[in-house]
């Protein structure tokens, strides 16, 4: 069982979340018994422990920035329902970074719906779409996609990297350049294309996994 001082803990640090941290408290309070509110239990915790060694000039952002408090608190909120299903600890982090340029960032009409495809984005992409994503980032040049190389599991067979390729390009993240690509038949090089991340992707990557 939580106990007290835990509970206390938790909604302390919800209720300096600005703008919208009193309704966050009230709404931890009123579901701290669901088991599925362990994961946002611990996903505070930490994000505590972060925000904690954040230099002060985030803080001044943080506490400066424009934000509509009924908007944020719909993104804090589709947040929630995806940290009580994630249990990727990789993704968690990503998570947290996210949670945080979601405060630096103004949320406006103009900005929400660019903050909701980045959550949609975290929910959806897999850790070998996203280690592409940061690697491209990362190197910032053009990379062939038979030259992919994953730290873990590199035998994946090469149409499977073509689909993580082609779900970050349904999201905008990178473009493609096929050149003379040919598909079919005895002949298949779609593996020599080239991918770059674009703008859209390196903004997505500043937001959400660095």
């Amino acid at each position: 069982m939580i106990d007290t001082d835990f509970d206390a803990a938790i909604e302390a640090g919800l209720n300096l979340v600005p703008y919208v941290g009193g309704s966050l408290a009230s709404l931890y309070s009123n579901h701290k018994n669901n088991k599925r509110f362990e994961r946002i239990e611990d996903f505070y915790q930490n994000l505590k422990k972060q925000m904690v060694e954040l230099d002060q000039t985030i803080i001044d952002r943080i506490n400066s920035s424009q934000q509509d408090p009924e908007l944020l608190a719909s993104l804090i909120e589709k947040q929630h329902e995806v940290i009580e299903t994630e249990y990727i600890n990789y993704k968690k982090q990503f998570l947290q970074s996210y949670f945080i340029n979601n405060l630096i960032m103004e949320t406006t009409y103009e900005t929400f719906d660019k903050k909701v495809m980045y959550l949609d984005a975290l929910k959806n992409l897999n850790l070998s779409e996203l280690e592409i994503l940061i690697l491209l980032f990362q190197q910032n040049k053009p990379q062939q996609i038979s030259g992919i190389e994953f730290k873990e599991n590199s035998n994946k067979d090469r149409y499977t990297i073509v689909g993580h390729v082609n779900r970050l390009r349904n999201y905008g993240f990178i473009e493609l350049y096929t050149g003379n690509v040919t598909i079919g038949g005895n002949v298949d090089n779609i593996h020599d294309s080239i991918i770059s991340i674009s703008d859209f992707g390196k903004e997505f990557v500043s937001f959400c996994l660095l």
